[in-house]
């Protein structure tokens, strides 16, 4: 064990640098006697057969452990010129030679020990005259048996028992909020998403003609197109599903009609009642997508999980602008903070109130009302009151992810 210390306080200081090697030295140090106390006895007794003269007496193990209480950095820096040592050493090293105590038993959590392997399983690895396995609880029983190089002297190299597979579930990292963000700093990770498109009769050919389009051109597609028609009779319907079909063919299409009129707000929430997706992301028939607009909300969702994502938008449906790296980011306190979403419209980047991505959740809650006009608006602010000035609530992303037909009027 007084070789182990030495060594890896020597490789440490070497390869790791001061820094790391005085925290590892004092743990070495504090660990010793215990590392000497639960040495196996085969290994004791080859290391008595062939002493080294790398072992220190007891005295000289005090002393060294004192050394390094008082010394640090220096005696780290003695120790490596004085061991120096390769990455292949320090494995054998301490596959031969370490063993670690037993855990404790919480009173908390119970007892979180390996447990030990079957008896079938023991008698079948372990020769007749091999010592003991492991207790249960240290490093050599969680490695599932004696290190590969480990050796008896009287049966020579021992066969490991088999290792237990252990499956460890990792918590989601939680994303840092920042105002201006890279796309490389979000998780590859994506929301399903359904676009839900609110739609009149004198809608169908702009939407068959620019935005069905647009969707073709997605780099991460929609699970389905929902849309809401109103004021159609059936034979506009059927009409109006061929021409959908016909222009996006390789996505899904939903279409929820009725014969009555109705203001784009219901039609909404009918869309949103008849969509599957986690995020629910709506558009107006006469506008179109930038080629990587699901794809954002999709990532920004799965990372944030916000009740509401705005973003802005580029004039006419013809172009599409790029894409800054990094982008603006504004969260729901300070947006909120500020006395609601209307000031976002003076942004580089203006954001369209009626095309927000929302949680399918939310419309559990709240709906849009039947208004004729500024129904998006009000929307948004019953969103606020109801989930309140939370970081969670809402945020826009300054990007260009929405190609404004009626950029001029604003309609």
């Amino acid at each position: 064990s007084n070789q182990v210390f030495w060594r890896l306080a020597g490789f440490v200081a070497v390869r790791g640098g001061p820094w790391l090697g005085w925290p590892v030295a004092a743990m070495a140090a504090s660990t010793s006697p215990d590392l000497v106390s639960t040495t196996p006895a085969p290994v004791a007794a080859a290391s008595a057969s062939e002493p080294s003269s790398e072992q220190l007496p007891l005295a000289g193990r005090l002393l060294a452990r004192r050394a390094v209480q008082l010394l640090g950095v220096p005696f780290l820096v003695l120790a490596a010129l004085a061991y120096p040592l390769t990455t292949a050493d320090l494995a054998s090293s301490l596959n031969v030679v370490i063993r670690s105590k037993p855990n404790p038993v919480s009173e908390e959590t119970g007892d979180q020990r390996v447990p030990a392997p079957e008896p079938a399983h023991a008698a079948r690895a372990t020769p007749t005259r091999a010592p003991a396995a492991p207790a249960p609880g240290t490093l050599s029983a969680a490695m599932g048996g004696s290190p590969p190089n480990a050796q008896t002297p009287a049966m020579g190299m021992a066969p490991a028992l088999p290792t237990a597979t252990t499956h460890t579930t990792v918590p989601k990292q939680v994303p840092v909020k920042r105002p201006w963000m890279k796309w490389s700093e979000l998780t590859e990770e994506r929301a399903t998403v359904s676009l839900c498109i609110p739609c009149a009769p004198e809608d169908i050919a702009p939407l068959a003609n620019v935005m069905l389009p647009s969707v073709r051109l997605q780099t991460h597609k929609p699970v389905e197109v929902v849309i809401a028609l109103s004021s159609a009779p059936p034979k506009v319907v059927e009409k109006a599903k061929a021409q959908f079909l016909h222009a996006l063919p390789d996505v899904p299409i939903v279409v929820t009609a009725v014969a009555e009129k109705a203001y784009a707000g219901v039609n909404r929430n009918r869309a949103a009642k008849h969509s599957k997706g986690d995020l629910l992301v709506f558009g107006d028939a006469d506008d179109a997508l930038h080629p990587r607009r699901l794809e954002f909300l999709a990532r920004i969702f799965a990372d944030f999980r916000p009740k509401i994502i705005l973003a802005g938008y580029s004039f006419g449906v013809e172009k599409y602008s790029s894409i800054d790296d990094p982008f603006q980011v504004l969260y729901g306190k300070y947006i909120l903070g500020r006395g609601g979403t209307e000031w976002l419209g003076n942004l580089p980047y203006r954001v369209h109130q009626g095309q927000p991505a929302v949680d399918r959740t939310v419309f559990d809650k709240v709906q849009q009302k039947p208004l004729r006009r500024a129904q998006d608006v009000a929307f948004l602010k019953e969103v606020a009151r109801t989930y309140g000035k939370e970081d969670s609530t809402i945020m826009y992303i300054g990007l260009p992810l929405v190609r404004f037909g009626n950029w001029r009027t604003g309609r």
